[in-house]
């Protein structure tokens, strides 16, 4: 199956789509290990309107649907750079701040397509190193972006809503491509 990305606006029905599907994918990455309050207080906090209008609107990121032949989104991908990373440490580098797969469309290899075009982005942008936060206990995950030449090069603990979750910090450095 392909997929094809497409910027993500901030239209109404853009803006809906993209809300509902980043409840979702959250939800059903960390429900299992998270206390429903804290989920709900995260969820709440972070995927409302404003707060993703917010994020679509700043020049230093850029969000995109991923879409299947039939045009159904399967997944998204956000990607920061500069002051728009969540941690201030790589100023030099972009941050994959967040590339979810619908769960129906996990295990196709669709992941695979979402790195690749990232990949293509930064080195449009021209960065030396991308980075990524990805829970400790995300090993399915870990095991991809290892294939990509990541490597784990610290930790930093993720708030959702009042639970203190491990994510390893995992960089890759650009320079080292062909």
């Amino acid at each position: 199956m392909k997929i094809t990305p497409e910027l993500v606006t901030t239209d109404p029905a853009s803006m809906k789509v993209l809300q509902q599907l980043a409840r979702e994918t959250f939800k059903a990455t960390f429900d299992a290990n998270t206390p429903p309050d804290e989920m709900a207080a995260f969820l709440k906090e972070y995927y409302t309107t404003k707060s993703m209008e917010a994020e679509l609107t700043d020049s230093n990121t850029a969000t995109y649907f991923f879409k299947n032949e039939g045009g159904e989104v399967v997944g998204f991908l956000k990607l920061s750079w500069k002051d728009a990373q969540t941690e201030p440490d790589y100023p030099d580098a972009m941050e994959l701040q967040r590339i979810y797969l619908r769960v129906k469309y996990q295990g196709h290899h669709l992941g695979r397509q979402i790195m690749d075009f990232a990949m293509q982005e930064a080195k449009k942008l021209g960065v030396p190193r991308v980075w990524l936060g990805v829970w400790e206990h995300n090993y399915p995950a870990q095991k991809i972006y290892g294939r990509y030449g990541f490597k784990r090069v610290s930790q930093h603990t993720f708030m959702v809503g009042d639970d203190p979750q491990t994510d390893f910090i995992l960089m890759k450095d650009m320079t080292e491509e062909d």
